[in-house]
């Protein structure tokens, strides 16, 4: 097992000069999943320059104990649309002609978390057609590289960020296939 240390300020930098290659943005979400209802509470874009966390109105009662415990308290109450939402995400995601460089996409575990982003746009077919209709799955790249700490968990803006960081390490380490 390989371990990578990190200097946050050096990574950075030299992904700042290599920033044309592509334009990555890490999606997170946190949602309710029971076998009865499915409905997203907060999702999170982070990308190298921008980021936006919403939260939307949720059936309370579908809470599960584990949702009340972990992410509820983290929310802030500022609830907005899908519709909002989906205009907020589209001013920070250009499309791959207006910047002449790759979207890339990415989540860890990220499953649901590309359902509920694609759900904001109306569904997969109805993604601004310059984006990508993928996503790379963190998780299948990230086991030698630790969560870094700092921020608490089950906050989608607070994932989105700690996995951002996750992407850009792979990304100087050229680890990424593409």
């Amino acid at each position: 097992m390989q371990t990578v240390t990190v200097d946050r300020s050096k990574l950075r930098e030299a992904l700042r000069r290599n920033r044309e290659s592509h334009m990555i943005f890490v999606i997170d979400t946190e949602f309710i999943d029971t076998p009865t209802h499915s409905e997203l509470i907060s999702l999170a874009v982070v990308g190298r320059d921008d980021w936006r966390y919403c939260e939307f109105d949720y059936t309370e009662h579908a809470l599960t104990p584990w949702l009340r415990e972990h992410v509820v308290p983290q929310l802030t109450g500022d609830k907005t649309t899908f519709q909002n939402a989906a205009e907020e995400i589209r001013r920070i995601i250009p499309s791959s002609t207006e910047i002449d460089a790759p979207v890339e996409f990415w989540a860890l575990c990220g499953g649901y978390d590309w359902y509920w982003f694609c759900r904001l746009f109306g569904g997969f077919m109805n993604l601004p057609e310059t984006w990508p209709r993928t996503f790379h799955d963190l998780s299948l790249y990230t086991s030698d590289i630790p969560v870094l700490p700092g921020l608490p968990p089950h906050h989608a803006l607070h994932d989105a960020q700690a996995e951002f960081e996750r992407v850009l390490i792979l990304d100087k380490h050229n680890l990424i296939r593409r």
